[in-house]
């Protein structure tokens, strides 16, 4: 039995911004305390990749992707007790070959990105539909909106590709999608993570950029990058090291940014 235990940082992640769009560290004497939420047991074939994402439906159940076999998705119940794997390898209606991402959507509908595709599944994991999603092919978030539409954001860039949508939306068909996609001009940037919050959609890309969409408006876009994080990067130049990466984002209840960099 492999065990995934689960933990709420009480202070969100590492590294803050104001909501006044202040640089500075939020509190640098802060300490991370950790309380357990779950522990998820599974059998061998459940264990999850490193770079697994954890989601949680309406009833409670926990929803774990992508696993070492990266065309399943383990199932928990509330209390933590494993339930079943769904998915398949294959390219049929509830299949997968390579699992990015996943969310929930509205009514505990399951919304897994993979394949460069975007899968929805009923609560029973029956098949909805299935559309093409160019962020699936280059590695990819996914959330969704309350209206059901989900966005995903490529994690790689194009390079030398023909320029492409860094944030698309998806619906059961075009004309339910209504909000224009975000094309940024570097080929070389790429998105960290997708959060939708009140409706609206954010998304920061590597070059700590803050992009957001509210209902029916357009992209704004402003800079965050932290005092904290430009040294980082001057340092790690310096000693020929790796510079740190973000691996996501969230806000607070009081509206501040919180970013992880590792």
């Amino acid at each position: 039995m492999r065990r995934l235990t689960l933990l709420i940082a009480a202070l969100l992640l590492l590294q803050g911004c104001g909501a006044s769009g202040s640089q500075s560290v939020v509190c640098a004497d802060c300490q991370l305390a950790l309380e357990m939420v779950a522990q998820l047991r599974g059998p061998t074939d459940a264990e999850p990749e490193l770079s697994a994402n954890v989601v949680r439906d309406r009833r409670g159940r926990f929803y774990v992707a992508p696993l070492l076999d990266r065309s399943k998705i383990a199932i928990y119940s509330a209390e933590g007790s494993f339930l079943q794997i769904i998915g398949r390898q294959g390219e049929g209606p509830g299949e997968f070959r390579e699992i990015r991402d996943l969310a929930v959507g509205p009514a505990d509908t399951l919304v897994v990105l993979h394949d460069a595709r975007v899968t929805v599944l009923t609560p029973e994991y029956k098949f909805v539909r299935s559309v093409t999603s160019a962020g699936a092919e280059m590695g990819g978030h996914i959330a969704v909106l309350p209206s059901g539409i989900a966005v995903t954001a490529r994690t790689f860039s194009t390079y030398g590709r023909a320029r492409e949508d860094l944030v698309s939306y998806h619906g059961a068909s075009p004309h339910d999608v209504r909000l224009a996609g975000l094309t940024l001009e570097s080929l070389e940037v790429s998105a960290s993570d997708v959060v939708v919050k009140s409706d609206t959609v954010w998304v920061l890309t590597n070059d700590y950029q803050l992009h957001s969409q509210p209902p029916n408006g357009s992209w704004t876009s402003v800079s965050r990058i932290p005092a904290w994080h430009r040294d980082a990067l001057t340092a790690a130049a310096r000693e020929r090291r790796r510079p740190p990466y973000i691996g996501g984002f969230t806000f607070t209840p009081d509206a501040r940014l919180w970013i992880l960099s590792y």
